[in-house]
């Protein structure tokens, strides 16, 4: 196996194993704390009244950008070494990250369905794109799917 400058072993075991890594503070949070300062504002809502949203699903713009390899530098080492050079990685769509958020603000329906312990499984939803934050146990808008990952890639 060739040797990786930014992954440690047991990055390389469970990326060829599970298909996916996690990285635990990888964006640095300045830039968090600044996009996310404005975004009350960019969607017209009130922070504190809820009801005040005007959709289940604001989509925002890009208006800020940053390279990816600044955004996120460790996360960004550890793409690259799977990859194996920043070369091999579309330099127009995954070399700069930005602002533009979706947000999921949740709905009345899907609130009663999660306080009555009722769990969707992802599977049950049709499709193979899917994600959400009032199906899972935990919370959370990502599910991974391992055991979906070997069809993608052969």
């Amino acid at each position: 196996m060739a040797p990786y400058e930014h992954l440690i072993p047991e990055d390389v075991d469970h990326f060829l194993t599970k298909g996916w890594l996690r990285g635990p503070g990888a964006i640095k949070e300045e830039y968090m704390d600044k996009w996310v300062k404005d975004l009350w504002v960019r969607i017209d809502y009130d922070e504190h009244d809820k009801p005040t949203g005007h959709t289940e699903y604001p989509h925002l713009p890009r208006h800020r950008e940053v390279p990816a390899e600044e955004f996120a530098p460790e996360a960004w080492n550890k793409i690259v070494g799977i990859c194996g050079s920043d070369d091999r990685i579309d330099h127009v769509r995954e070399r700069y990250y930005g602002d533009a958020f979706i947000i999921n603000f949740g709905s009345s329906d899907k609130t009663a369905q999660s306080s009555n312990n009722a769990l969707l499984c992802p599977k049950e939803l049709g499709g193979w794109h899917t994600h959400d934050d009032w199906y899972s146990e935990r919370g959370g808008g990502t599910c991974v799917c391992e055991d979906g990952i070997e069809g993608v890639v052969k």
